[in-house]
C-alpha cells in the first residue's frame, strides 16, 4: 500500500550534524520599497472586481492597484487594529504596511534539492528567534563538510537554524523506505516535535520503530540541542498520517491528520473503519502532555465519511482548534455537519482543554464543481483565530454574508464563538490556496499560497509558469496590505508551493517553499537552474 515505490536497504539510525549548512546561502541588502499606494477594499460586495493591467515578472507581482477581493464582515468591535501606527516609534519611518509598498527583501536564503515528489518545508519559531525546520530528501544533502546519508526512497531531516541562517545542528532520519514529514512545533520547554508518517521501519534515537507495508503514524520529540526526547508511532493494518502538530502552553502538543484500518494514537483503538476498496478514512485530533503521554483523543465514529485535519492550533486559554475538509458526514461527538454536495466541505471545530467538542463550523456550496478546504490557522493573543485554505461556488463561511469563490484562496477571523468576523477571497482564472499563515503583532496575518492562471491581489498577476507563490499582509480589519508574487517559467510536472511562514517580528518572516529555476527575493536570488529546490528565506520588509 505504499505511496511511492521504495528501495531495500539497509536502515541507518539518526545522525546528528553540527554547524553545517543547507546548500547555499545567499546575503541581500536592506529592505527597499516601491511606490506607496493605499489599499482598498470592497466592503460588502460578494462578487469579486479586477483592476489593474496584466504584468508579467519572474520576481513578483508588484502592489499599486485597489483591492480586488471579495469580502464578507460583520460588524464587530473586534474588528480593530489597535496596534497599528502611522509610523515606527523607533525610526520616524512609516511602515510599508500602512503604505501598501512593500517589498520584502532576503536577508539569508537556504535551499537544498527537493525530493522527486515534493518537500514540504515545515518551520517553527523558538523563544530565542531560531528556527526549527522539518523536511525530506531523497539524494545526500550537504551539510558543511557532510552529507545526510540516503538509505530511504524519502528521508525526513529535523534543524536548528539562527536567525541569521546559520544551521546550529542538523539530524536525519533516513529509514530504509519513505518516510515524510508534514509538521514541526515548538513547545514551551523548546523542545521540537515532528510528525508524519513512515514504511518498513524507523529510528528517531529511542530505538527501531517496526511498520509494514502500510504507512505508520509517527510524532517524535526532541530537545533544543537535537537530542531524542520522545516518540511513538502505530504499527496496525491501514493508513495513518499526521498532518499537523501545535504546541499549548504547558509543554505538550496536539497533533491531527486521518486514518484507515486500525489506529490507536495511545489510549485505545479509535473507530476502526474497513482496510479494503474504496478505504474510507476518518480524521482524528489528540493531546499529549509535557511527557508525550496521551491525554485525549477524537474521531469520527460511524458518522463520519472521507474526513482528515489539516491544521490546529491551541489558544490562551487551552482550547484546541482544528480545520480541514470532510466529503460525508462529520461528528465530533455530538457535533455533527452534513456535505449534501459533490465535492469536499471546510470545517472548523473548538475542542475543550479535557477534549470536549465545543462547536462545529462548516461550509461548502452543493453546485460547486470544485473542492472546499481549510489548511492553516492560528489563535491569536485575543482568542479569536485565523483560518486559510480554498473555497468554490456560494458560500457563506462562519456565518457571514455569502461570498463568490471561484477555487479561491479564503482568509478569514472568526470569534471565540465560532462566529466569523471577516472573511476575504482573491479572484483567480485558475485554481489557488493558501499552504502557509503567520500571525503578526496588531492583528495583521502574513499569508503564501500558490496560484495557477491570473490572480488578484492588487493588481492582476499572471503566474510566470505552470503556477507561482503569493506573499500578502492582511489587516486587522481584513483589508489586504500589499502582495508580491515568486515564480519562474516552471513546466506542470514542477509546481511550485509554500509550505509554512514563521513571523519574527513586524516586517519579518522566515518562509519555507518548494520553487523551480531561480528566484529572487529583493536582493537575494536562489538560482537552481530548470530544478525543484526546497528554500528558506529570512524576508524582511
Amino acid at each position: 500500500m505504499r505511496g511511492l515505490a521504495s528501495i531495500a536497504c539497509g536502515l541507518l539510525v539518526g545522525c546528528v550534524y553540527d554547524n553545517g549548512r543547507f546548500g547555499g546561502q545567499a546575503s541581500a541588502s536592506a529592505t527597499t520599497s516601491g511606490d506607496a499606494s493605499s489599499a482598498t477594499t470592497s466592503g460588502d460586495s460578494t462578487s469579486p472586481t479586477t483592476a489593474g493591467d496584466p504584468s508579467t515578472s519572474d520576481t513578483g507581482g508588484s502592489t499599486g492597484a485597489p483591492s480586488t477581493t471579495s469580502d464578507a464582515t460583520h460588524n464587530t468591535d473586534t474588528d480593530t487594529d489597535t496596534d497599528a501606527t502611522d509610523t515606527d516609534t523607533d525610526t520616524g519611518v512609516t511602515p510599508c504596511w500602512i503604505e501598501g509598498a512593500c517589498e520584502p527583501s532576503a536577508e539569508w536564503v537556504l535551499d537544498y534539492p527537493a525530493p522527486k515528489y515534493g518537500s514540504p518545508v515545515t518551520l517553527a519559531r523558538f523563544s530565542d528567534g531560531s528556527i526549527a525546520a522539518a523536511g525530506n530528501y531523497d539524494e545526500p544533502i550537504l551539510l558543511g563538510d557532510a552529507a545526510l546519508p540516503l538509505a530511504a526512497t524519502e528521508g525526513v531531516y529535523l534543524a536548528r537554524i539562527s536567525g541569521s541562517g546559520d544551521v546550529l545542528w542538523v539530524r536525519s532520519f533516513p529509514g530504509p523506505s519513505e518516510t515524510r514529514n508534514f509538521a514541526v512545533a515548538v513547545d514551551e520547554e523548546a523542545r521540537v516535535s515532528i510528525t508524519g508518517h513512515y514504511f518498513d521501519q524507523i529510528d528517531f534515537g529511542g530505538g527501531p520503530r517496526p511498520g509494514g507495508n502500510y504507512s505508520e503514524f509517527y510524532l517524535a520529540s526532541f530537545t533544543g540541542d537535537g537530542a531524542w526526547f520522545h516518540d511513538r508511532s502505530v504499527q496496525a493494518t491501514g493508513l495513518q498520517f499526521g498532518l499537523t502538530v501545535a504546541a499549548d502552553m504547558s509543554g505538550g502538543v496536539v497533533v491531527g491528520g486521518y486514518y484507515n484500518g486500525l489506529f490507536d494514537p495511545g489510549g485505545g483503538p479509535l473507530t476502526e473503519l474497513p482496510f479494503e476498496q474504496p478505504y474510507p478514512y476518518n480524521h482524528f485530533v489528540a493531546r499529549y502532555d509535557d511527557q508525550r503521554d496521551l491525554q485525549w483523543a477524537l474521531d469520527g465514529g460511524t458518522e463520519t465519511v472521507n474526513a482528515r485535519i489539516s491544521g490546529v492550533d491551541v489558544d490562551g486559554a487551552g482550547n484546541v482548534i482544528a480545520v480541514g475538509r470532510f466529503f460525508g458526514p462529520l461528528a465530533f461527538g455530538p457535533l455533527v455537519a452534513k456535505n449534501e454536495g459533490k465535492q469536499s466541505y471546510a470545517f472548523a471545530v473548538k475542542i475543550s482543554p479535557t477534549g470536549a467538542p465545543l462547536w462545529l463550523q462548516s461550509y461548502g456550496d452543493t453546485a460547486a464543481t470544485g473542492d472546499q478546504g481549510l489548511t492553516q490557522v492560528k489563535a491569536d493573543v485575543d482568542d479569536t483565530f485565523v483560518v486559510a485554505g480554498l473555497c468554490d461556488g456560494m458560500v457563506e463561511p462562519f456565518g457571514l454574508p455569502t461570498l463568490l469563490c471561484g477555487s479561491s484562496p479564503i482568509v478569514a477571523r472568526v470569534g471565540a464563538d465560532g462566529e466569523g468576523i471577516w472573511a476575504r477571497t482573491l479572484a483567480t482564472t485558475g485554481v489557488a490556496s493558501v499552504g502557509a499563515l503567520a500571525r503578526t503583532e496588531g492583528g495583521r496575518v502574513v499569508v503564501a499560497g500558490s496560484f495557477t492562471g491570473a490572480l488578484e491581489l492588487l493588481e492582476t498577476t499572471p503566474a510566470s509558469g505552470f503556477n507561482d507563490v503569493f506573499l500578502g499582509e492582511f489587516g486587522a480589519d481584513g483589508a489586504l496590505l500589499w502582495a508580491r508574487t515568486y515564480g519562474a517559467d516552471n513546466p506542470l510536472g514542477a509546481a511550485e508551493f509554500p509550505h509554512s511562514l514563521v513571523a519574527l517580528g513586524p516586517g519579518d518572516v522566515v518562509l519555507g517553499a518548494q520553487l523551480y529555476d531561480g528566484v529572487t527575493f529583493g536582493g537575494a536570488t536562489a538560482s537552481f537552474p530548470s530544478e525543484v529546490h526546497a528554500v528558506i528565506a529570512r524576508l524582511r520588509y
